[in-house]
């Protein structure tokens, strides 16, 4: 009986925990994630990024020259 009440407590401790854990995840976790991704990259921020950007034309018109 009491392992039952146990369980029924935590339910409760996880709901009211919730709102703050995605609050923290959210602007807290993953902008230093990010950021510690970012700081691996060769990219300065000021020019474009090091990969290509290609339009929906330009991709139409690769895949069909081939």
């Amino acid at each position: 009986m009491t392992w039952n009440r146990g369980i029924h407590k935590w339910k409760w401790v996880a709901l009211f925990l919730a709102p703050s854990l995605i609050g923290l995840t959210i602007f807290i976790l993953y902008p230093i994630l990010s950021s510690f991704w970012l700081a691996f990259q060769e990219w300065n921020l000021l020019s474009p990024p090091p990969y290509p950007q290609k339009t929906s034309s330009q991709l139409k018109a690769h895949h069909y020259s081939a």
